[in-house]
């Protein structure tokens, strides 16, 4: 009987972490290892030792405080020698797991134990399957991904193995629910890599996807499992182009709406009734929660619709918690829907961006729309940044084609 090829939580991994007296594999020691061998949700085994360095190395303060192993639990540890066929054994075969796991298998490589299996960093992971993470620390993708994690308990090496266990899953179900093309694409340009971790686990998913495929014609097999979605339903599909870009997404984003026509003649922002809806029975106290009347702001919201009414130049000077947002957005927002024309906010900070776009904005167009029953007028906005800050194609092209890749390139 011909046997079909696997999703990767369908084999057997063995998730890995080490402890150490510093950062130096050639100078620094281990002091605790860890291994976790699991088959999906399944734990088939543990293994955990600390490490006596012996007893010309030192432990610092700092170690001892960051890990809580203390000088005295290591001196009736044993060697790593000692251990290390132990370990080699509970690893067998297994393809490995860790976080930042080239730090591990150096320090491993160092006390004179290679690892030969395939492996896979959950790092590497979070940073193509997690790009919006804030940080990739083990903690803080636990946190994105709603894993468990206790920080006081962390940097321990049976503790922190078992986190990464529960992290790789779920990156796995990520990565597995992607669209084939642009899984195909990341595999093509990981595999250019000098050291990526991420072509075997892909290409353990892609032949998920294959046996999914072949198995009704292979009769007498029973259907293999489906890739591990973490969802009942099928991964969305897109088209894919030969350099990797998503031509469904672009043909969506590149639709133009209808060009703003602007009036013949220019119609006038009612000040009173701007300054009004910042009163405090007014659109913006419903819309923002402990929202105050604040006699700065609505000061500054006159003196803007004023100056854009009469084609003057204005410079305000207000402190924190004036409301300056949305004292110059609501008179430009009421501009632009009177007449039909552009405004331009320019920002000195990219932070400053980010929160009139994703904040102030909607509840500028919330408050409006509250006070007017719905409002006619459409207000349309985007956001503009310095080049720097967009995907040049050609550059694009250029590497992913290129032969050798950096990791950091990939």
């Amino acid at each position: 009987m011909t046997s079909l090829k696997t999703p990767p939580l369908d084999e057997t991994w063995v998730a890995i972490d080490v402890e150490t007296t510093g950062l130096d594999p050639e100078s620094d020691r281990i002091i605790e290892v860890a291994a976790v061998k699991f088959r999906g949700e399944e734990t088939r085994g543990e293994f955990q030792s600390l490490i006596n360095p012996g007893i010309e190395v030192e432990v610092s303060e700092f170690i001892e405080g960051f890990t809580g192993i203390r000088r005295q639990d290591l001196d009736g540890a044993p060697s790593f020698p000692d251990i290390a066929n132990d370990l080699l054994a509970f690893i067998g075969s297994s393809p490995v797991v860790g976080h930042s796991l080239g730090f591990d298998l150096g320090f491993l490589r160092s006390h004179g134990l290679s690892i030969t299996s395939p492996v896979s960093d959950v790092y590497d992971l979070a940073r193509v399957f997690l790009p919006g993470a804030r940080s990739h620390r083990l903690g803080a993708i636990a946190a994105e991904l709603g894993v468990h994690f206790v920080e006081t308990e962390a940097h321990r090496a049976l503790y922190d193995a078992e986190v990464t266990r529960r992290v790789f899953i779920e990156l796995v179900r990520i990565a597995a629910s992607a669209d084939a093309g642009v899984l195909r694409q990341i595999e093509s340009i990981a595999s250019r890599s000098q050291s990526s971790s991420l072509p075997y686990l892909l290409r353990r998913i892609a032949e998920g996807r294959a046996a999914e495929r072949t198995a009704p014609a292979m009769g007498g097999i029973s259907e293999p499992k489906r890739p591990y979605t973490g969802s009942t339903s099928e991964p969305k599909r897109t088209e894919i182009d030969g350099v990797g870009l998503d031509l469904t997404g672009l043909r969506s984003r590149l639709r133009y709406p209808q060009a703003l026509e602007a009036n013949a003649e220019e119609e006038k922002v009612d000040i009173d009734a701007a300054a009004g809806l910042l009163e405090d029975d007014g659109p913006f106290a419903r819309a923002l929660q402990g929202f105050d009347r604040r006699p700065q702001q609505i000061e500054m919201a006159r003196s803007v619709a004023k100056a854009i009414n009469d084609g003057q130049r204005l410079i305000v000077e207000a402190g924190t918690g004036v409301g300056k947002s949305l004292a110059y957005l609501l008179p430009a927002a009421l501009h632009a829907a009177l007449n039909g024309r552009r405004v331009v906010i320019s920002t000195n900070t990219i932070n400053l961006q980010e929160q009139i776009i994703q904040k102030d904005i909607p509840t500028l167009l919330a408050a409006l729309e509250d006070a007017r029953g719905g409002s006619e007028e459409e207000i349309r906005y985007a956001l503009l940044k310095g080049r720097a800050n967009y995907l040049c194609f050609k550059r694009w092209m250029g590497v992913k084609n290129s032969d050798g890749l950096s990791d950091e390139d990939a």
